[in-house]
C-alpha cells in the first residue's frame, strides 16, 4: 500500500497517457489501416495478376504490369524469354502472401509459389512513383525471374 501512495504521480500520469494513446489510436487507426491496407491490395492484385498471366503464358500483359521505368529499360523479348524460361511460373496453383515490407518509395511482398515445379518463396518488388506502386521486380528461390533493369 505504501507504493501506491509513494507513486501515486507517476501511476497516474501513466495511466492518462496510456489513456490519450488509446483514444489517439481509436481516433486514427482506420484512416492508417485502411491506406496500408489498400495499398497493400493493391499490390497483392499486381502479384496475383503477374503470375496468372505468366503461368497463361500472356507475356505481353505481365510485362505491361511491370512499371514504366522497368519497361523503358528492358525490352519485352528479354523479358519474355526470362519468364517463360522459369518452371516456378508454370503450373501456378497458389501464391500464400506470408511479410509486406515497405520503405521510402519501395516495397516488398514475400510469398510462397506453389507451382507443379515445387513451393519456392517469392519477393515482389515494388517501387513508388507518385501515388502509383509499380512492380519492378521479382525474384524466384533468391534469383531474378525477371531481367533486373539497369542491367544489360
Amino acid at each position: 500500500m505504501n507504493f501506491i501512495k509513494e507513486h501515486a504521480v507517476e501511476l497516474v500520469a501513466l495511466l492518462v497517457v496510456l489513456a490519450v494513446f488509446g483514444l489517439f489510436y481509436y481516433i486514427f487507426k482506420d484512416l492508417f489501416v485502411s491506406a496500408f491496407s489498400g495499398e497493400m491490395a493493391a499490390m497483392r492484385g499486381q502479384s496475383n495478376g503477374f503470375v496468372a498471366d505468366a503461368d497463361a503464358s500472356r507475356y505481353e500483359d505481365a510485362y505491361a504490369r511491370m512499371g514504366d521505368n522497368y519497361r523503358e529499360q528492358v525490352p519485352l523479348e528479354r523479358f519474355r524469354d526470362a519468364v517463360s524460361a522459369n518452371p516456378h511460373l508454370r503450373g501456378v496453383y497458389e501464391v500464400q502472401f506470408r511479410k509486406f515490407e515497405q520503405l521510402e518509395g519501395a516495397a516488398k511482398i514475400t510469398s510462397v509459389i506453389k507451382s507443379e515445379a515445387g513451393e519456392v518463396t517469392g519477393v515482389f518488388s515494388f517501387a513508388r512513383r507518385g501515388d502509383v506502386w509499380s512492380l519492378v521486380g521479382l525474384e524466384v528461390g533468391g534469383i531474378p525471374a525477371v531481367p533486373v533493369y539497369g542491367t544489360p
